[in-house]
């Protein structure tokens, strides 16, 4: 149990040190579309009720962000309000499998630790194109 939280933790911080870094962009005014809304709109809705909704809400979560990042990546600057949005659910999202993990089942856990390995790693190659 110890280690799972002390895992999460980390990837949290970790999560947090990459996505802070870099290039400060000014956006003039915020910028809404069909995945801007959607995400606000998973947001609002009710907290999942179990371990596997919870989980399967994540990978999509990671999914969304991933695609994101990689857009970032391709130079597109529409995406910042986007990126934005996603950077300021990480913590919540990491918040909510804290929870929810202690009742995953081992196929369950070795699906959240590949999800936040994909997202890491994306992040990570975000931080490293801007060096």
């Amino acid at each position: 149990m110890k280690k799972i939280a002390t895992n999460c933790v980390l990837s949290v911080l970790m999560v947090l040190f990459f996505a802070c870094g870099g290039e400060k962009k000014k956006v003039e005014a915020p910028v809404t579309n069909a995945a801007t809304e959607e995400l606000k709109k998973d947001t609002t809705a009710a907290q999942p009720v179990d371990a596997e909704t919870a989980l399967a809400a994540y990978e999509k979560y990671v999914t969304g962000f991933v695609d994101v990042i990689k857009k970032m990546k391709a130079g597109d600057t529409k995406v910042i309000p986007e990126y934005s949005n996603y950077s300021q659910q990480l913590q919540q999202q990491s918040a909510d499998m804290a929870r929810y993990q202690i009742d995953f089942s081992p196929a369950q856990l070795k699906r959240w630790e590949k999800a936040k390995a994909k997202l890491e790693e994306a992040l990570k190659s975000l931080d490293t194109k801007k060096k």
